[in-house]
C-alpha cells in the first residue's frame, strides 16, 4: 500500500509552478484570443436588474485559461433580434502553487465560485458574479458568463476546469432590455 501524502509533496504538486509558467507563455506569445476576468457587479436596488449596475471588483485569471475548440456559443435569432446562447468550458486554470493556497490571489474553488472576496464566503444580495471574456483582437465582442457547475480541480492535469453558461448582458430581471453600461 502506498502511503497518502499531501498534494504539495507529490511529484505532481511540485510541477504546478512549472505548469503555470508554461501556461504563461500563451500570454507572452499572444496565442489566446480572449482574456478571462472574474467580475463582481453591484446592483444598487439590491437585486439584479434593479438600478444601474457598477463594477464592484475585477480580477484577471493569469496565466490566461484555455477555451477548448469544442466551445459552443452561437447567435440565436428571433423576430426581436439576436442574442448569444450556449455554454463553454475553461480549462488550464492555474492551480495554486503548494504552500500558497491561503494567499489572497490564489485560485481556489471559492474564488472560482465568486465567494472568496466576501466575509463568510457568500456573495451578498445585490451582487452578481460573472466570468467576462475580453477579446484580444479588435472588433470582437466581450462575452459574459455565469458558472454552470461546481469548479473541478483536476490534479492529473494540474488545472482547474469550469463550465460556464452564456449570460445575455442586456436582459434585466423584469424582462425588459437595457443598454449594458458595465
Amino acid at each position: 500500500m502506498i502511503p497518502s501524502r499531501p498534494f504539495g509533496r507529490t511529484t505532481a504538486g511540485r510541477l504546478v509552478k512549472v505548469a503555470n509558467r508554461i501556461r504563461g507563455l500563451h500570454e507572452q506569445f499572444g496565442t489566446r484570443s480572449y482574456r478571462v476576468w472574474l467580475v463582481w457587479i453591484e446592483w444598487p436596488g439590491g437585486q439584479r436588474g434593479s438600478g444601474e449596475p457598477g463594477v464592484l471588483k475585477e480580477l484577471e485569471l493569469l496565466p490566461v485559461p484555455r477555451i477548448p475548440e469544442e466551445a459552443v456559443v452561437r447567435r440565436r435569432y428571433s423576430s426581436g433580434g439576436s442574442e448569444r446562447d450556449g455554454d463553454l468550458t475553461l480549462d488550464q486554470i492555474a492551480l495554486p502553487e503548494p504552500g500558497t493556497e491561503t494567499a489572497t490571489d490564489a485560485v481556489t474553488a471559492e474564488l472560482l465560485r465568486g465567494e472568496a472576496p466576501f466575509e463568510g464566503g457568500r456573495i451578498p444580495p445585490g451582487v452578481e458574479f460573472l466570468y467576462e471574456l475580453r477579446p484580444t483582437t479588435p472588433g470582437a465582442t466581450t462575452m459574459r458568463f455565469t458558472l454552470a457547475s461546481e469548479p473541478k480541480r483536476d490534479h492529473g492535469r494540474l488545472q482547474w476546469v469550469v463550465h460556464l453558461r452564456h449570460r445575455n448582458p442586456d436582459s434585466r430581471q423584469d424582462g425588459r432590455t437595457a443598454e449594458a453600461t458595465w
